[in-house]
């Protein structure tokens, strides 16, 4: 036998496949690729499960912000007395928090006397920005009020440039600029739009029947004619939205000084400094009731409003601590300006009439300038990328 022949015949192994054993194989191939198939990665999982989240706090963000404008509504349109409201948020703010503290053993007294001015200052100032926001409110529109205190990223910018030594870049100064801008805009100042300043829509027969005592016909959901005219309460409500947005810069530079406390303590805080400014500031009301030993008069009606605002209130900010936590910082901050455009958006509707060109170009200006404030470290690292690509390009 020759050697290549014998070579071929110890190399050659006989298989035999039938017809049933190919389908068998074919079918547990397949198996196997469905089960692959419905098996997910934990990348997909982690993908799935991040959009999830993302689109949760995005909703969050939104609905605080829904709360937060229909409590500012209800405060105006029942004219209801803040410093009462305030007292009663407080009350269930603090009997609440406090309960969850003591729950989770947090302290609610800080061991050292350095922490606990921390503490007490920080209360102090969230408890004034509270107060303030709450009564700029009862003295003009809901949303000039909204504009005045989105302008805060520009005060925040200011007070960090002085007292933290921060640099101002260019687009932070156009972001300020942008946000100073539409303020002026929806307030008009006397000494640049003189001193008659009134909303638009309202005209001179209005204005005439509404001087004579004429009747006037209602109209919008809550049947009342709309007219903004920028008087003395206009100007102070204007002044509680500043005040507001000053006390709360200065809250938020208290704030991270204070990393060692937890935050349900300091906001605790905040709740019990806003009952004791309120109760002192009611003594100076003649419409306050709570703190004035007439709490007897609150209506029942009433009563209902303040606890339904204080409910509201507390969930709104839950639903904005918890979509901070959430979704970017950024993000929440952009979408909460929005708040300045369903404001005008629900005015509108509920006195069926427009605002003015004037009021509606300074709130868009407001949003475009925290919206730039917020995106800055995208945009700036958008430009330095773009320039990268330009330098690499002529290389």
């Amino acid at each position: 036998m020759p050697p290549s022949q014998s070579l071929n015949n110890d190399c050659v192994v006989p298989v035999h496949i039938t017809y049933e054993s190919l389908n068998e194989q074919t079918r547990l191939l397949d198996n196997n690729r469905n089960i692959s198939n419905k098996q997910e990665s934990p990348s997909q999982s982690e993908e799935k499960a991040s959009k999830k989240q993302f689109f949760t706090g995005i909703l969050l963000s939104v609905l605080s912000g829904c709360l937060f404008i229909t409590n500012n509504f209800i405060i105006k349109e029942y004219k209801v007395v803040a410093c009462d409201a305030i007292i009663v948020r407080g009350v269930f703010q603090v009997a609440v928090l406090s309960s969850f503290s003591l729950f989770r053993n947090y302290t609610l007294f800080p061991d050292t006397k350095r922490k606990l001015g921390m503490v007490l200052t920080q209360g102090m100032f969230g408890g004034f920005s509270f107060i303030g926001a709450l009564m700029c409110v009862t003295y003009m529109p809901v949303a000039d009020a909204l504009v005045v205190m989105f302008s805060d990223p520009l005060v925040t910018m200011v007070v960090a440039s002085i007292f933290l030594g921060e640099k101002l870049n260019a687009l932070r100064v156009f972001s300020g600029s942008c946000i100073l801008t539409g303020v002026t805009l929806v307030c008009r100042p006397p000494f640049i739009f003189g001193t008659d300043v009134q909303n638009d829509t309202t005209d001179d027969t209005f204005n005439q029947n509404l001087v004579a005592n004429v009747s006037i016909p209602q109209v919008g959901l809550t049947g009342s004619l709309y007219m903004s005219k920028h008087d003395s309460d206009y100007w102070t409500g204007a002044a509680f939205a500043v005040a507001a947005v000053l006390t709360g810069t200065f809250h938020n530079i208290v704030v991270p000084l204070c990393k060692e406390i937890e935050s349900v303590v300091l906001v605790c805080w905040v709740g019990f400094a806003a009952i004791i400014i309120s109760a002192v500031s009611s003594q100076f009301n003649s419409e306050a009731m709570i703190a004035t030993g007439r709490i007897t008069e609150v209506t029942q009606e009433m009563w209902i409003i303040f606890v339904g605002l204080a409910l509201s209130g507390m969930v709104a900010y839950i639903f904005l601590t918890k979509s901070l936590q959430m979704i970017s910082p950024t993000l929440v901050s952009s979408l909460r300006s929005l708040e300045i455009i369903f404001a005008y958006g629900i005015e509108s509707i509920i006195y069926a009439t427009w605002p003015s060109l004037l009021s509606a170009s300074g709130g868009l200006l407001v949003v475009f300038g925290v919206v730039v404030i917020a995106t800055e470290k995208h945009l700036l690292s958008l430009r330095s990328r773009l320039r990268s690509r330009n330098d690499y390009e002529q290389i």
